[in-house]
């Protein structure tokens, strides 16, 4: 019995992209279920802009990203201490420092 690895490794490769979306999105439900509008800031994130440029056989394609800022809350919610991250402005982003209280 001859194994064909190529058929092996592309259904390896199917089944853990599939296993990381599929985490992505359980991860993404469960923040949402976790909104909360207060809490103490516990951690903050900030992504850069940046540009990047992709071609295929139509055409050349430059995309920009803007600066990305985010927040992390700790809080209650139906009585169980709960995390929320969601993205802010970069006036909140910079108004607030890890300890802060935030209101919405």
């Amino acid at each position: 019995m001859k194994i064909e690895w190529n058929r092996v490794f592309i259904t390896i490769f199917i089944l853990v992209t599939v296993c990381v979306i599929a985490a992505v999105f359980a991860w993404a439900l469960h923040n949402e279920s976790n909104r909360i509008s207060e809490g103490i800031v516990i951690d903050k994130d900030f992504s850069s802009g940046h540009s990047s440029i992709n071609g295929d056989k139509n055409g050349v394609y430059a995309y920009s990203y803007d600066d990305s800022y985010r927040l992390c809350l700790l809080g209650n919610k139906n009585g169980k201490e709960v995390k929320y991250w969601f993205e802010c402005t970069q006036q909140e982003y910079e108004s607030y420092s890890v300890g802060d209280y935030f209101r919405r």
